[in-house]
C-alpha cells in the first residue's frame, strides 16, 4: 500500500519538501535499497523517478538565478550540490561566450590560402 509520500511523489515530485523527510533523502534511500527487503526494488524506482522529475527544475533554477543562491529548503543536499555546480558552470559558460564572441577571427592560413588561389587564377 503506497504511503502518502509516495502518492505525492508520483503526483508531482518537484513540489515536495524533501528536507522534511530527510536532509539526505537520496543517500538515505540508497542505503535502504541495499537492505534485502521486499520493498527495495520499489524504493529504487521511486528514488530514480523522483530525481528525474526534479532534475529539470534544478537546471532551470541554475540557468535563471541571477544573484547568489543560499539554498532552497525544498531541495535535498545532493540537489543543492548539483544546483551549485550547475550555477557555476552556467556562469563560466556565459563569461566564455561574452569574452569569446568578439575574438573569433579568420586564421592566417585560411587568408593566405585564398590569396594563393587568386594568384593562381590570374
Amino acid at each position: 500500500m503506497p504511503t502518502p509520500l509516495e502518492d505525492i511523489l508520483h503526483a508531482d515530485a518537484s513540489l515536495v519538501d524533501l528536507t522534511k523527510h530527510s536532509k539526505y533523502f537520496y543517500k538515505f534511500g540508497k542505503l535502504i535499497i541495499n537492505i534485502p527487503l521486499r520493498e527495495s526494488p520499489e524504493i529504487q524506482i521511486l528514488l530514480q523517478q523522483t530525481f528525474k522529475d526534479r532534475f529539470r527544475k534544478i537546471f532551470d533554477l541554475a540557468q535563471h538565478l541571477v544573484s547568489d543562491f543560499h539554498g532552497n529548503p525544498k531541495l535535498d543536499k545532493l540537489e543543492l550540490e548539483i544546483l551549485d555546480r550547475a550555477r557555476k558552470s552556467q556562469a563560466a559558460l556565459d563569461a566564455w561566450l561574452c569574452y569569446g564572441a568578439s575574438c573569433i577571427t579568420t586564421a592566417d592560413m585560411v587568408v593566405n590560402h585564398k590569396k594563393r588561389k587568386l594568384a593562381d587564377i590570374s
